[in-house]
């Protein structure tokens, strides 16, 4: 950020002239007494002036002659002052304690309006891109995480055994270069790559893959239903680490190619707040991490290529519309409330969907009678809901997967069901802010019906607890899917916790043996048509209804290179570079 720097001794000083003078504007002084003010000698006097004139916070006009006292105006207010510090603070990259330093509203948006003009690409020596991004990002723990910015930074930051590759579909080494298992795939050996660190500086061994799968196995979060099979998990060598499985899983490399087992230092992880500072082997160390930024640095010692980029600073602005008011080189957004249109775009087809689910947990929701379940569900129309409300709305949806569209029957009735009894008080439909337009889409359409829907709208972290919504009739929320769509889908069954809590315990029952049959096909075809009909299930019992298929897009200025939208809606930031040519 490019601002003249300002010490804090000479703000200081100069609040020692404002308080001497009791902050009067306009003084009749003389060198002696501005000395015992500042405390200093009458030579560093004419210093200290001579600095803060540069800074125009005030005016000296000596008198000729010995005796005379001079005229010295104070112009600078020491709001002014204050904000000025902050800003050279938050050019050192400590927003924290820049914003710490405010206290007024007007404080703060003037130190928020110069941030927005330190978008973008900065730097030459040090190459620097500092985003924008609209809300607050949670503490970076894979055994929890769920919402895709916080799966992207973890997979910035920490590294797994084996890599899925999207290009051939392939698991391949990573952290270990190679592995085997027995006949039965009921054990697996890995062998870890030698000479890997993690950002601390201490070498990677087996004990922290032994620490990291055993946490995820008894770690009480909504992924550890995936590591249930896990017996036992031995440390062979330093480089060597043995994992029997209760049973086969035909999935295991899959699921250790997934960012939920990216592998943690064993005598770390369990530290407070750890994970508001994770440490991992990635291409990116965290440096600031507060409610202001997320700060992440080049790993110089990254055991693949070192990132292009030395600093990758994400600004938390408070809302959307604030964080794309500045001028950036690269906006996460969507088109209808991007200021820069200008700009390249690059966007996906999301895999996944946005999906109203019915809570068949709450027995005393009118919701248990498949009737009216039949009735809203051809009431909701997700073809209209794209049309009206567009954006990033791309298609409507009757799959989980795009592809899955064209090949299979539409749940579509020819006549609307009526509804068979008049609702004695409103549906909850519980959800979080980025579905509020979508809600209110709802509520308003049901209302077409003389069905009234009660809008709750959660905070993120309350939202992902079903149990802060166990009185919902119906919720709304949506699921993207990772490039690896194999292990996707069964983490999508097996661990979606709206999902499987709005199910009822007779489907939640239905659909794990339907997992457990899936996982032991011997094929990715038959294990995807396997998932395929789970889709299909859950729809034909009326559990959810799928609403649309998301557009992710991206928008960047010319000189921003080695950018692909990623599954996730973002970009991995080791491959960026700027071509400063441009």
């Amino acid at each position: 950020m490019n601002s003249s720097a300002v010490s804090n001794n000479l703000i200081a000083q100069y609040q020692r002239l404002s308080n001497h003078f009791q902050q009067q504007t306009e003084v009749l002084t003389t060198v002696d007494e501005l000395a015992d003010a500042l405390c200093c000698t009458r030579r560093n006097v004419n210093l200290v002036l001579e600095k803060m004139s540069a800074q125009d916070w005030l005016v000296w006009v000596p008198s000729r002659g010995r005796g005379k006292k001079s005229r010295l105006s104070l112009l600078a207010k020491e709001s002014h002052l204050t904000v000025q510090l902050a800003i050279q603070t938050a050019n050192n990259g400590q927003l924290e304690d820049a914003f710490g330093m405010l206290n007024s509203g007007s404080e703060k948006t003037a130190l928020f309006d110069y941030l927005k003009t330190q978008l973008g690409f900065q730097g030459h020596k040090n190459q620097t891109l500092r985003i924008p991004y609209p809300r607050s990002i949670a503490q970076l723990n894979p055994a929890a995480a769920a919402r895709i910015t916080e799966i992207h930074m973890i997979q910035q930051i920490m590294d797994c055994l084996v890599r899925f590759d999207d290009a051939t579909k392939d698991i391949v080494p990573h952290l270990a270069h190679s592995w085997r298992s027995n006949n039965e795939g009921t054990q697996w050996t890995f062998f870890l790559r030698p000479g890997i660190c993690f950002h601390h500086g201490r070498p990677l061994i087996a004990d922290d893959v032994k620490a990291t799968l055993e946490h995820l196995r008894d770690y009480s979060g909504p992924y550890q239903y995936l590591y249930r099979h896990i017996n036992q998990v031995t440390c062979r060598t330093s480089y060597c680490v043995e994992v029997g499985l209760a049973q086969k899983d035909n999935l295991f490399l899959h699921l250790l190619s997934n960012q939920t087992s990216v592998i943690q230092p064993h005598e770390l992880m369990h530290q407070h707040n750890f994970y508001k500072n994770p440490i991992g082997t990635g291409p990116f160390k965290v440096g600031n991490s507060n409610d202001f930024q997320l700060e992440l640095i080049a790993n110089d010692e990254y055991f693949q290529q070192r990132p292009l980029l030395d600093r990758v600073e994400i600004l938390l602005f408070t809302d959307e519309a604030a964080a794309l008011e500045g001028t950036s080189d690269i906006y996460f957004a969507n088109t209808s409330h991007n200021h820069y249109l200008s700009m390249q775009r690059n966007s996906n087809l999301e895999v996944g969907y946005q999906y109203l689910l019915f809570n068949v947990e709450n027995t005393n929701s009118p919701i248990q009678d498949l009737r009216i379940r039949r009735c809203i569900r051809s009431m909701v129309d997700g073809q209209a809901m794209v049309d009206e409300l567009g954006d990033e709305r791309a298609s409507a949806a009757q799959r989980l997967l795009p592809e899955w569209e064209d090949d299979t029957q539409k749940l579509m009735f020819q006549v609307r069901p009526r509804m068979p009894m008049r609702l004695p008080k409103p549906l909850k439909l519980y959800t979080y802010a980025t579905h509020i337009v979508d809600a209110q889409w709802i509520q308003k359409n049901l209302a077409g019906f003389d069905i009234e829907v009660e809008l709750k709208v959660l905070e993120y972290h309350l939202f992902e607890d079903p149990n802060n919504w166990l009185d919902a009739d119906l919720v709304l929320s949506g699921e993207a899917l990772n490039t690896n769509i194999e292990m996707a889908l069964y983490e999508w069954f097996a661990t979606q916790r709206s999902l499987r809590h709005c199910m009822g315990p007779v489907q939640r029952n239905c659909i794990d043996e339907k997992i457990a049959s899936a996982l032991a096909l011997p094929s990715t075809y038959l294990r995807m048509q396997a998932f395929r009909k789970m889709d299909i299930h859950l729809q034909q019992e009326l559990i959810l209804l799928p609403l649309y298929h998301h557009q992710q897009q991206m928008h960047y200025g010319d000189r921003v290179q080695g950018l692909q939208l990623n599954c996730l809606g973002w970009v991995d930031f080791k491959n960026i570079w700027f071509d400063d040519g441009r």
